[in-house]
């Protein structure tokens, strides 16, 4: 990635503005364009001021909220295949799932979507109809309407 002039990466959140992340940062050959701004009020904004977003998670969280926010503004995401983000993304459509601790997958997506805009718009675009199509608050009621009513009926299968 660091052969790429313009690739900026401003990294965001909670303890990432700390003097071991810092270190690491002006070590890399792209120093000079690794921003890390630790925690935001503004992340949304950010976000959509960005042309790809990255989730590059390596233990088992839940469903970061960045990641529909990234579809909501029309950013491709890259996400490792830990936690909850890969059900999200459909892989190729929409964003990247790459495996876990895998820096030359997530290098090699990033560096891809950079060089192809029309793709990364595509994508963005896709994303953001996923987003409205599949993860709608209708669609979370009836699945876990399925979920209870799939409960009961197995519940009340082994009472007899």
């Amino acid at each position: 990635m660091a052969r790429i002039d313009n690739l900026h990466l401003l990294v965001v959140g909670r303890n990432v503005d700390t003097n071991e992340h810092n270190l690491l940062a002006k070590k890399s050959p792209m120093a000079d364009r690794i921003h890390l701004s630790g925690h935001r009020l503004d992340v949304p904004n950010l976000m959509a001021a960005a042309d790809i977003y990255v989730q590059s998670s390596i233990s088992g969280e839940g469903l970061s909220k960045a990641v529909p926010e990234s579809m909501a503004n029309r950013t491709p995401a890259i996400v490792t295949t830990t936690g909850g983000m890969k059900e999200l993304i459909d892989d190729g459509n929409v964003g990247y799932i790459v495996p876990v601790k895998d820096p030359e997958a997530m290098a090699s997506r990033i560096e891809y979507l950079h060089q192809n805009p029309e793709l990364r718009k595509a994508m963005g675009k896709a994303a953001r109809r996923r987003l409205e199509e599949v993860f709608t608050t209708e669609k979370s009621v009836e699945g876990h309407i399925r979920f209870f009513e799939e409960l009961l009926s197995e519940s009340s299968n082994g009472a007899d």
